[in-house]
């Protein structure tokens, strides 16, 4: 279907997305957390790995998980939940020694619970253990020695049910609840007669974010170069959001599309098969001035968000002409 671009409103788009489109279901949003601290305590029985590690050292480290599969109901508090493939999992840096999970050995796990089940780390007056987890078997370093069981874990533990509600675990959480919580860690490896090496660490600094799920997008369709030329900075700039099979293009929203480093909002769109595949894209133009694409770059990036709250960006290689 192909209609004239016209001012890029969702109200325009309802009546055309009705007729070609049917709603869709959510789907699932990946949520990387971000943090750095100090190692807090070295433990172990043996020498060599122990002393590649000092108390005071920096820590710093990113986890992913996806919503969908962290569903929780906010009136139950325990919960596990496990995921076999990537881009799940956890990555660990302490000083120069990096650390990550591997799914193909036991999988990447989230638990939450309440108090029942104790821990190492657990303060005497928790009512909740908001999260103990986003640990599993692991890669380590050659120099330190291996063991049968080796974990990465990352334990967040709050004396209210602030950190429990299944909003808290996807989303930006207030610095306030974070503050009073207690965000602890551990790397370590267990051999039939004990700890072979245990490093454990104190979190200063954690961040919730959400990561844009990955969409295909054409700058300048019709041109497989994606030419742009800077002899006039009146041009204006065509972007098309393309329909896959596990994406619907007419499911973004008009209001939050922006394109570029300086991102430029739509001056106008429309929908139209660009690709020919007999589904409807989504067809925005921008004014080049405002995008910020400046010469020499070889990609630019557009972000938006769909009307059910999933957050999207695709990128397109540039090749940029007439820059002087």
């Amino acid at each position: 279907m192909n209609v004239p671009y016209t001012r890029c409103t969702w109200q325009i788009l309802a009546v055309v997305a009705v007729l070609v489109i049917s709603p869709g279901s959510a789907s699932a949003a990946v949520v990387e957390v971000s943090f750095s601290g100090t190692v807090s305590g070295v433990l172990g029985s043996d020498p060599a790995s122990v002393a590649q590690v000092n108390v005071g050292d920096p820590v710093s480290g990113t986890a992913l998980y996806d919503t969908v599969a962290l569903d929780l109901d906010p009136n139950v508090d325990v919960g596990r939940y496990e995921y076999t493939s990537d881009p799940y999992g956890i990555n660990l840096t302490i000083g120069d020694l990096q650390f990550a999970n591997d799914n193909t050995v036991i999988p990447f796990t989230v638990l939450v619970r309440d108090n029942v089940v104790h821990d190492i780390f657990t303060p005497d007056d928790s009512d909740q253990i908001a999260w103990v987890g986003l640990g599993s078997a692991s890669t380590f370093p050659s120099t330190l020695a291996t063991a049968a069981t080796m974990d990465i874990v990352l334990s967040i533990f709050d004396d209210t049910t602030n950190l429990i509600a299944s909003d808290a675990l996807f989303d930006d959480l207030d610095p306030a609840i974070l503050d009073s919580a207690q965000i602890d860690g551990f790397v370590n490896a267990f051999g039939a007669f004990g700890v072979a090496w245990q490093f454990r660490f104190s979190v200063d600094e954690i961040s919730f974010a959400q990561v844009p799920d990955a969409i295909a997008i054409d700058i300048k369709p019709r041109d497989p170069h994606n030419k742009i030329r800077f002899r006039s900075h009146r041009r204006k700039l065509r972007v098309a959001i393309l329909t896959q099979d596990d994406f619907d293009a007419l499911q973004v929203d008009p209001a939050t599309v922006q394109f570029g480093p300086d991102s430029a909002t739509a001056v106008n769109c429309k929908v139209k098969d660009v690709d020919h595949d007999g589904d409807p894209d989504f067809v925005l133009r921008f004014k080049l001035r405002e995008t910020g694409i400046a010469c020499g770059d070889t990609e630019a990036t557009l972000s938006a968000t769909t009307f059910d709250g999933e957050q999207i960006a695709g990128t397109d290689s540039i090749e940029t002409k007439r820059c002087h």
